[in-house]
């Protein structure tokens, strides 16, 4: 029986144990300082120790974020750019005309008259009801690539609606056509389209022929002479691919090789381009191809944001020169 004033069993043997010792926690590195301390090792020695051991790190890790980022790039090298084949058939119109122009290699041989003649027809046959149905209340602009032989000269004509919507009216290719009938083209499209506000031309290779002549004709500042690199890519492509998945680029001809020439934008070393390979081989009936679709609408694309100042004119007509050797230049 328990007396009072006295502690019970319980109570006492709760007293009897000690209490417990604070927990203390040592960094390694600390740990590892005080032991070389203990030693003997100088401070001196410690520090050298320290750096050492931090640019170690610092050089390994350098190295696994290189060799990361490498496998990154080479994961994503050749991947399509504009995205899966269902957002460019979205974008597409089966009414937007797509008209192709092939000539024979003799044509390129036959007398001016003739093949200016010949030209000029087809132009009133193919061309003229595509530019008599454009708005003339809406600007216009112009994307071309170029090829004289072998790969195709494709030509977009480009509309901005009131709703900033820009929608492909027209795209036309033209294949084996000699240089002057690819001028006497140009012009009859470029000198019809209402409100004409910007022109973009591949002037590489050969083709800066003809751009040279569409600004000779229409003006520097309304019509760009491309040379196309890796820079211009670089500046100007992501904003072509943000109008095809935004819909603010629409209604590009329905057709599956010019789907397949802007499938043929790949990234390629982290510039989203067109590559070497063609996208098609000229094997019977089809022609050689070397996404020249996607490029005249890609420029086009780039015309019709370009800022332009139109210039509102009217001819005061012809004039006569003052001096014989002046012919041909007023």
């Amino acid at each position: 029986m328990p007396v009072a004033g006295s502690k019970s069993s319980a109570e006492a043997r709760g007293a009897a144990k000690s209490p417990e010792p604070p927990v203390t926690r040592t960094r390694p590195s600390a740990s590892k300082v005080a032991i070389c301390r203990a030693l003997g090792a100088a401070p001196a020695r410690l520090v050298r120790q320290h750096l050492l051991e931090g640019l170690a790190l610092w050089v390994l890790g350098g190295a696994a974020g290189t060799l990361l980022a490498w496998g990154a790039t080479r994961a994503v090298r050749g991947r399509m750019v504009m995205g899966p084949m269902g957002l460019i058939e979205a974008r597409m119109n089966i009414d937007t005309p797509l008209v192709r122009g092939k000539w024979a290699s003799e044509f390129a041989y036959l007398p001016d008259w003739e093949r200016f003649a010949e030209v000029a027809e087809w132009c009133e046959e193919h061309l003229k009801p595509i530019l008599d149905a454009l708005n003339k209340d809406l600007h216009h602009g112009f994307g071309e690539d170029f090829a004289r032989s072998g790969d195709l000269t494709v030509l977009d004509i480009m509309e901005e609606g009131c709703d900033l919507i820009t929608r492909v009216r027209g795209q036309i290719e033209l294949a084996n056509c000699p240089f002057t009938q690819q001028e006497q083209i140009v012009f009859y499209i470029l000198s019809r389209l209402p409100r004409f506000r910007s022109a973009a031309f591949d002037a590489r290779g050969n083709g800066q022929y003809l751009a040279e002549r569409a600004a000779q004709k229409f003006g520097q500042a309304r019509v760009e002479q491309v040379m196309l690199s890796d820079s211009f890519y670089l500046a100007n492509m992501p904003r072509f691919k943000t109008a095809l998945q935004d819909a603010t680029l629409i209604d590009i001809p329905k057709d599956n090789q010019v789907r397949d020439d802007l499938r043929a934008l790949k990234l390629i070393d982290g510039i989203p381009k067109l590559g070497k390979a063609k996208t098609q081989n000229g094997e019977g009936e089809k022609l050689q191809r070397h996404g020249d679709s996607a490029i005249s609408l890609f420029l086009g694309h780039y015309a019709m944001k370009r800022e332009v100042i139109p210039i509102e004119f009217q001819s005061s007509g012809h004039r006569v020169a003052s001096s014989g050797r002046m012919a041909g230049y007023m």
